[in-house]
């Protein structure tokens, strides 16, 4: 059966409408959804696989109703706009198709979500809109003909053909939402209704994105190649660039604490050390954090609370007339206490202003007392060769009283990359 969300869309009763459901496209498409506030739909007969519907249309009444593939396009098709969804946020297939450069970004939501941010209003008085409807593709044989019952496919009829692909499509696992709104373009070639078009397309208007419950970066892409995009990102905020190279380390790489970028990718259970900084107005930021992608072990989770609980212990310390040797003995202390020793191998922090790293160390060969105004990093870390590596980084500002922390970006520990 149909579930009707809403007067104006259904969803078919095989999917969860409360499950996670993906849109993958390129940065471009993400910021120009953010932009206008509005969500795409492109014209079905304009789609580059109109050719996977089948060439003969068989109902379940079992009369033979043949069409030429120009001809079914015409029926099924030239009402028709939709953009296409997965369930599988891990098919490869997807990527490669919406995020050709791994410049991509996947959108995850609802279809409860989805469906409610679209602003209805625009449909109240249109008078050339039908209905709208979200469902799985079926994937059929379509060498020759195509059999099926209009009943067991559980779509609006007219929509069938665009809900069918070849089986060699099948691991894409797309989920597409179509609408019907026959000669739209022609009468309102304008925004009257908030629903802007051009001539592939519709652009529904959105109450907000918050919708967007987070958004995924393209997992295929390799150290390197993540590199290289976090400068756009600072530059994009403002910052020359970088304030030095990035370190991108994947699981057994994140051992090695200054690790140069590779051609490694992800897989499930690497941990991701990211350690980046910008140059801004003429001084260097730094930070350093550790997440986990889509698991965790037990091992893992150890390790990196050791190392948040030596970091919290030292930055809680800090305050004028401590000296520079004790705040790294002790966090130091706490991870020996955990067992590890020689796997924290570096000083505990570094000075930092207009360069990356000023004279000056968090480290036992300074005894020098802390200062108000001092500026230094706070980044314990344990590396256990052909394994993984754990560092949590903050940049700390002396006060009067004590510290602040400038780093904002949340420690507790993070699995990405799951539903």
């Amino acid at each position: 059966m149909i579930m009707h969300m809403n007067g104006f869309f259904a969803a078919h009763s095989d999917l969860d409408v409360d499950a996670p459901l993906y849109r993958i496209m390129p940065k471009k498409h993400l910021e120009q959804l953010l932009q206008t506030n509005t969500l795409y739909f492109r014209k079905v007969a304009l789609w580059d696989d109109t050719w996977e519907v089948p060439s003969k249309f068989w109902k379940s009444t079992g009369k033979d109703v043949s069409y030429s593939k120009i001809e079914l396009a015409n029926i099924s098709q030239k009402d028709l706009y939709g953009t296409c969804w997965t369930d599988d946020i891990d098919s490869d297939a997807m990527w490669r198709i919406y995020s050709y450069y791994k410049d991509g970004i996947a959108i995850q939501t609802t279809i409860r979500k989805l469906f409610q941010s679209i602003d209805f209003f625009a449909f109240l008085i249109a008078p050339n809109f039908v209905d709208g409807f979200i469902g799985p593709v079926r994937y059929e044989n379509i060498d020759g003909n195509v059999f099926f019952d209009d009943k067991s496919y559980q779509y609006p009829e007219y929509m069938v053909p665009s809900y069918i692909k070849r089986n060699a499509f099948a691991h894409e696992k797309e989920i597409r939402f179509l609408l019907c709104a026959p000669n739209y373009l022609e009468f309102h070639p304008t925004n009257e209704l908030g629903i802007t078009s051009d001539s592939s397309g519709l652009h529904l208007p959105l109450l907000g994105n918050g919708f967007i419950e987070k958004l995924i970066l393209d997992p295929r892409l390799t150290e390197e190649e993540v590199s290289k995009q976090l400068e756009g990102i600072y530059q994009k905020h403002g910052c020359v660039g970088n304030s030095f190279e990035p370190i991108v380390a994947y699981g057994k790489n994140g051992a090695d604490n200054h690790h140069s970028g590779d051609d490694s990718r992800l897989k499930a259970g690497d941990s991701i050390v990211i350690d980046i900084g910008g140059l801004y107005k003429g001084y260097c930021s730094d930070m350093t954090r550790t997440v986990f992608y889509k698991e965790v072990s037990p091992k893992q989770k150890t390790v990196y609370e050791l190392v948040l609980k030596a970091q919290k212990a030292a930055e809680a310390m800090i305050k004028p007339g401590v000296r520079l040797c004790d705040i790294d003995k002790c966090a130091r202390d706490i991870i020996a206490e955990g067992g590890y020793t020689v796997e924290f191998n570096h000083r505990l922090g570094h000075f930092i202003g207009r360069d990356v790293h000023e004279w000056c160390d968090v480290s036992q060969n300074f005894d020098l007392e802390v200062q108000e105004g001092m500026t230094f990093s706070i980044e314990p870390g344990v590396y256990l060769q052909g394994e993984f590596g754990v560092r949590i980084e903050d940049l700390i500002l002396v006060t009067k009283d004590g510290c602040k922390v400038l780093n904002s970006y949340p420690k507790d520990l993070r699995i990405i990359g799951n539903d």
